[in-house]
């Protein structure tokens, strides 16, 4: 359903890519971006 698309692209990643993406969540939070932001920039 729409309010686990969010899940389920998630389980579709390979490894790397969550990584990767993960990755990226960090890096903003490091430099100040609010956590609310960053999950909300990570929607498809």
């Amino acid at each position: 359903m729409i309010e686990n698309i969010g899940a389920d692209i998630y389980r579709s990643w390979t490894d790397e890519k969550r990584r990767e993406e993960i990755g990226k969540l960090i890096e903003g939070y490091r430099n100040g971006l609010p956590l609310p932001i960053l999950c909300t920039m990570q929607l498809p």
